[in-house]
């Protein structure tokens, strides 16, 4: 297969950016980037949904011209695949069971392609079916990691179906399909591809949470025995941190340079400081207090935390988190902000790209704006671009249009660059010349020691304290002072 036929198109729908990427998938399936482009959503995305059909459709329009540019002569982009993780995107768990002969048999192929027979009937009130997770199988009652060739009298399915309002994929597909042309590949959910190149295989098997904190929405991701177990969207996010510090009587744009420059979670002598902001004017400048500053990005970081913590604790699935907590997101990246999560409830990582998922020589792998994009076309499976072609009648159209009338010519005057060739005493004929990855690297687990309270005696104790989780102090600098 070609190049070209292992060549992939993605647009992941942010609140705040609208990003674009395309890529190769290597031999053994890691994503090779080869461009990558990204504009701002310009509110026509709210809570990872489009809102604005014909503005989401434009700046798509500008992000595929853009990353046609970087594909292979004489092709073009004609599919794409599509991302999302809005506010109405969520998990259902959908249980199928089948009563086995009355002495029991067993399981066989059949008797697994019948309950996913059963599941893709499933249909639930205003609402479409995105995505359809591997099942939880059980044996008479008995967890089953592989059920079939197991001798049972019940055999259970429980499957997580992923599922959101109608409209998030027709407003997609009236944009791609409508408005650009292009064919709608696939719509992709853009927490579970995140989290099949960034969480290890350590953290799947031992249980973990991974969560997103982005501009517009909050994704919280429960894994147990390498499963997803639970999958919940809160309608808020790092833009909310931003909106915030517009009281201070700053643009958006100022806010958000401030979030990611002068923010801080800690508590420590440098809070309660000052500094000052120089404005794009490049003349006018202010003076902020630290302590104010920081007040109000704590407020807001506070309630995002506890939101995502109280869905954890409604799981039911705490004790399964033996990995804890894997962050990731724009918010999470506000300074300060792991550390002090880490310092409460202890089991607290960043997430990282896994290396057996991406070529390692390739530099545009490591950006870390990049990693939704990547864990989209990890699991995209058609190719999106083919060779531009034309109309056979099209193209004799354009040669008899361009073509002048040549009986009263003379030879030379038709063939001038014969009379060229023959001057220079040059016989010999024009011909075009067309011009003529690294092994696989295995995440290294990450080994924790456990020392002090566990996650779970952590993670209990903060509920006393929801509403002021930072403003202890977070800094192990200041532990002796």
């Amino acid at each position: 297969m070609s190049n070209m036929n292992k060549t992939f198109a993605v647009i992941d729908l942010g609140s705040w950016t609208i990003r674009g990427m395309v890529a190769r998938k290597l031999e053994d399936g890691r994503v090779s980037p080869i461009a990558f482009h990204e504009e701002p959503a310009n509110n026509c995305i709210r809570h990872g949904c489009v809102h604005n059909i014909d503005d989401a459709a434009a700046i798509i329009r500008r992000l595929v011209s853009q990353l046609n540019e970087s594909v292979e002569d004489n092709t073009h982009i004609t599919s794409l695949y599509v991302g999302v993780g809005g506010q109405s995107v969520a998990s259902q768990e959908f249980i199928v069971r089948k009563i086995m002969a009355p002495e029991g048999e067993v399981v066989r192929a059949e008797h697994i392609e019948s309950l996913w027979t059963e599941m893709r009937g499933a249909s639930f009130p205003d609402k479409e079916v995105l995505d359809v997770t591997e099942p939880l199988y059980y044996v008479d009652g008995k967890q089953e990691i592989q059920a079939k060739g197991v001798f049972c009298r019940e055999l259970e399915a429980r499957f997580q179906l992923i599922t959101a309002r109608r409209s998030v994929k027709q407003n997609i597909r009236i944009a791609v399909e409508e408005r650009l042309g292009l064919r709608l590949a696939g719509v992709l959910v853009t927490p579970l591809c995140e989290a099949q190149v960034l969480l290890s295989d350590d953290e799947l098997t031992l249980g973990c949470c991974y969560v997103n904190i982005g501009a517009g929405c909050t994704s919280v991701s429960i894994y147990k025995n390498r499963l997803l177990a639970m999958l919940r969207v809160l309608p808020m996010g790092g833009y909310n941190v931003t909106r915030d510090l517009t009281s201070l009587r700053l643009t958006e744009p100022e806010a958000e340079n401030m979030k990611l420059n002068h923010v801080s979670m800690a508590n420590d002598t440098a809070s309660n400081g000052s500094f000052r902001m120089t404005f794009p004017d490049k003349y006018s400048e202010r003076e902020f207090r630290s302590s104010e500053v920081n007040r109000l990005a704590k407020a807001r970081m506070d309630e995002i935390t506890a939101n995502y913590l109280n869905i954890i604790r409604l799981s039911g699935l705490l004790e399964d988190l033996g990995a804890g907590i894997v962050l990731n997101g724009g918010g999470a990246k506000i300074h300060n902000y792991t550390t002090a999560i880490k310092s409460i409830l202890g089991d607290v990582a960043t997430a990282r790209i896994r290396m057996d998922r991406v070529d390692t020589d390739n530099a545009i792998s490591f950006d870390e704006s990049h990693t939704s994009t990547i864990g989209l076309v990890y699991r995209a499976t058609q190719p999106s671009t083919d060779y531009i072609t034309t109309n056979l009648d099209e193209l004799i159209d354009n040669v008899e249009e361009n073509t002048e009338p040549t009986e009263h010519k003379h030879q030379s005057e038709l063939f001038p660059q014969d009379n060229i060739q023959m001057e220079r005493g040059d016989t010999t004929s024009f011909r075009s010349s067309t011009p003529s990855p690294s092994s696989e690297l295995k995440t290294e687990p990450r080994k924790k020691e456990k020392t002090g309270p566990s996650f779970k005696d952590r993670f209990q104790s903060l509920f006393t304290r929801v509403g002021n989780l930072f403003d202890e102090d977070t800094n192990p600098d200041n532990e002796n002072r």
